[in-house]
């Protein structure tokens, strides 16, 4: 797939976001699936990046191993810098071991670039999967978004209508969502940004703030980031994501009555299978979804 096929499925998936809010589709949609299925959902996608992070300790031992040592002490000691102190000490043992490339990191601003769209020769695969949780062109993006999607939606916090299509005008250029991204959202949500719901808006906004700095400087970071080993990258991103996956099994297996259909959506979810072009995400909550109903309605009390 190209760029342009690529900007070309950015446009069609957001004008898909632009005409479920203005139906209210995405929000009745909301209010079917259960709120276990949506957390099994979450955690089964995430889950490949807990895997992907300890399965570095095999070829980078001291690299993760240092890395997972910071996390646990400033975990115990200081919660909030836990991931900070991981992302610290697994810059300094790449350096100290020769594994960060020797190039010259540029520091400039990114530029919009205009990119005239293309039409993809599987974009009806494409498409299909694009119709997923959150509309968000691949089968395997469209499928990270949605479960923190519902999670936003039930705490309260819903996009303004103005600006559901701003993304659609911006596609051109290669954006292709200026939502909230679902890993993101759901670390702003949780308990380690503050310990009062009320005030963990202010991860929300923190993260607005970054996003932008990431945008304005997406060249640098890019190569700052290219410079450090893989396994760096791996080990910090299932670091952070690991109070996530944990609440999102927690939340998906709380409720009794409603753990076996949450466990089929987390397995489903995270085999990774695709059937007719489109994602696990997807089959985990149709299969998830028709368990439920079906124990719902034939178990006995």
């Amino acid at each position: 797939m190209t760029l342009a096929e690529a900007v070309g499925i950015f446009i069609f998936a957001n004008a898909l976001i632009v005409i479920c809010g203005a139906t209210g589709l995405f929000a009745r949609l909301m209010k079917i699936i259960p709120h276990s299925l949506a957390a099994a959902m979450l955690a089964g996608i995430l889950l490949r990046f807990g895997l992907q992070a300890f399965a570095g300790l095999q070829d980078h031992l001291s690299l993760c191993g240092g890395m997972l040592a910071a996390w646990l002490l400033c975990k115990a000691l200081w919660p909030r810098f836990a991931v900070v102190a991981a992302l610290v000490i697994g810059a300094l043992i790449a350096a100290a071991s020769g594994d960060v490339a020797s190039a010259a990191v540029p520091l400039a601003f990114v530029t919009p670039e205009w990119v005239a769209p293309a039409v993809y020769s599987g974009a009806f695969a494409q498409r299909r999967s694009a119709v997923l949780p959150r509309h968000h062109g691949l089968a395997e993006r469209s499928g990270v978004r949605h479960p923190a999607g519902i999670r936003l939606y039930r705490t309260g916090l819903r996009t303004d209508r103005r600006l559901r299509g701003l993304a659609l005008l911006l596609a051109p250029f290669g954006v292709y969502s200026i939502c909230i991204a679902a890993i993101t959202a759901a670390i702003c949500q949780s308990p380690e940004a503050h310990p009062d719901p009320n005030q963990r808006w202010l991860a929300a906004i923190a993260a607005g703030g970054f996003y932008l700095l990431a945008g304005l400087f997406g060249g640098s970071i890019t190569a700052m980031m290219s410079a450090l080993p893989p396994a760096w990258i791996q080990m910090l991103a299932g670091l952070a994501l690991l109070g996530t996956i944990g609440g999102s099994l927690f939340q998906a297996v709380h409720q009794a009555s409603e753990r076996d259909a949450a466990v089929l959506t987390f397995l489903v979810t995270a085999s990774g299978v695709t059937l007719a072009g489109i994602g696990s995400a997807f089959w985990g909550v149709v299969l998830g979804g028709v368990s439920y109903g079906v124990l719902s309605a034939l178990r006995r009390p």
